[in-house]
């Protein structure tokens, strides 16, 4: 590319119209003399841009088939803006002159999937789907030791409470019409620039400005609009990820989305049942060794969450659960002492603070009332969790000395 090339950057963003078609985004453009690329929409009003933008903040044209700063990139959202109708937003600069109402226009949720491959351990996964107040299913995959979680439609995504230290690092993959976009997630940091985001579109197309441009010029430049791959980025939260497959994959995409995912998925090393899973061809249920949750309550949550660890013959520390199992069950006044003193020595500890502060007229004392109210809470939780245990036991005995009945009943 020419000498100057390298002064340029590629900034992104969308513009949002209800009234203007790709022909009149297109036309709009060219009489501008703007190169951009844009992107088929995922809803109709809705399109992605990307520009190339210098060091002082001029957008790229084409000028005797070599790049030349044009308007300044203010200018350039304004006039979007006003000449579409539009909401328009490029980089830092933004520009709303919409018109009319887009409720028509409102996300289809039903038509939004999305998997996260994360290490988080699938006991979490039913306080997840109760926390989250949503369905959500998870299917193991022992040999990179990781966990896809699925869920589809509306509501509160993992993450959007924040990221726990044993989710990440996670991938994210989010289908939506035909557009695919994989999130690498390295950090719980909000602060962070921690997340990168690669996007598959169904289609896109570079907008020329007017006069001659050479073909193989225009390969370049086209280059240079594309997003990067981040193929190494997204390598690093996946286990057995191929990334030069993967780099080639991802810039091969190029228009395919979602439909042309497979090799994408298929070099990041996740299961063949995913790309169909994505596209809405298959239903949750029909996913091999999938397991799914309801939300049913915080207690619910922690039963079961208990129940698969109990259950699970992998899980170091067996004889602890045993010992912890037996105590609970056939001495439950050691616990429920336990506990009482625990709940006693929070509320006196919250009554001391509440003391002082009638005594002294000043404010309450913040360590004393967080340890009181702490006691407290952490006696509640481990009295439900004995009692859940208690009676889950009791149950399997009951169940066990029924089959000793019948097989003694049936030897005589």
């Amino acid at each position: 590319m020419a000498d100057n090339a390298p002064n340029f950057i590629r900034r992104s963003g969308f513009i949002s119209s209800v009234k203007a078609d790709d022909q009149t985004i297109d036309k709009v453009l060219a009489n501008l003399g703007v190169l951009a690329l844009l992107g088929e929409p995922v809803l109709p009003q809705h399109r992605s841009i990307s520009v190339l933008v210098s060091d002082q903040n001029q957008v790229a044209t084409v000028k005797n088939g070599e790049l030349a700063p044009g308007l300044d990139l203010s200018d350039l959202v304004y006039k979007l803006a006003t000449e579409l109708e539009a909401d328009v937003l490029i980089g830092p600069a933004r520009y709303d002159a919409s018109a009319g109402s887009d409720e028509d226009y409102e996300p289809d949720y039903a038509a939004l999937r999305v998997a996260v491959l994360t290490p988080m351990s699938s006991y979490t996964v039913p306080l997840q789907s109760t926390l989250l107040e949503r369905t959500l299913a998870v299917v193991n995959l022992p040999e990179i030791d990781r966990r896809l979680v699925l869920y589809a439609g509306d509501g509160l995504e993992i993450g959007d409470l924040g990221w726990d230290e044993e989710q990440l690092p996670s991938l994210v993959l989010r289908s939506y019409k035909g557009e695919l976009s994989l999130s690498a997630v390295t950090s719980g940091d909000l602060d962070d620039d921690s997340e990168v985001v690669t996007v598959l579109r169904r289609r896109e197309w570079v907008v020329w400005p007017k006069g001659r441009i050479a073909k193989a010029r225009k390969e370049e430049l086209a280059a240079a609009l594309a997003a990067p791959t981040h193929a190494a980025e997204l390598s690093v939260v996946t286990p057995n990820a191929d990334v030069e497959a993967l780099d080639k994959a991802l810039a091969a995409d190029s228009g395919n989305g979602v439909d042309g995912a497979a090799p994408v998925l298929e070099a990041l090393g996740l299961p063949q049942w995913l790309g169909p899973w994505l596209r809405g061809e298959i239903a949750t249920s029909a996913v091999e060794d999938v397991v799914v949750h309801e939300p049913r309550g915080l207690s619910n949550a922690v039963g079961r969450s208990v129940s698969m660890m109990l259950d699970d013959s992998a899980v170091s520390g067996p004889s602890f659960w045993q010992g912890y199992t037996r105590t609970v069950t056939d001495q439950p006044w050691l616990f429920r002492a336990a506990h009482l003193l625990e709940a006693g020595a929070g509320g006196a500890l919250v009554g001391t603070a509440l003391t002082r502060r009638l005594r002294n007229g000043g404010g309450l004392s913040g360590t004393l009332l967080v340890m009181g109210a702490g006691l407290v809470v952490d006696s509640a939780a481990e009295f439900a969790l004995a009692s859940w245990t208690r009676a889950r036991e009791l149950r399997r005995r009951a169940v066990e000395a029924e089959r000793e009945a019948r097989r003694a009943a049936a030897q005589q």
